[in-house]
């Protein structure tokens, strides 16, 4: 495989940074509207991450097989996934 660009290491890291913030924001009972904000820029690197990651495996993988990824990717149910909300949780 190809080895990360810059750019591609500097959204990682700022997907990482965010999401550490937001939850440094949450669990500190921050001002609120500071830590949606926050949370939403992680969520938008976030979603870049994931768009790299299967730009990246649909170059290996070929066209039939990478709409095939990308349509689960899409699809995958939030209550299915094992990853719990902190917000929904603790309101």
């Amino acid at each position: 495989m190809q080895k990360l660009l810059k750019n591609e290491w500097t959204t990682f890291a700022g997907a990482l940074l965010a999401s550490i913030l937001t939850w440094v924001l949450i669990s500190t009972h921050a001002n609120s509207v500071l830590a949606f904000v926050v949370s939403a820029v992680a969520l938008a690197t976030l979603a870049m991450v994931v768009g790299h990651a299967t730009e990246q495996l649909g170059k290996y993988l070929g066209p039939g097989a990478t709409g095939i990824l990308q349509a689960a990717v899409v699809n995958i149910d939030p209550k299915k996934r094992k990853v719990k909300n902190y917000q929904l949780v603790n309101g």
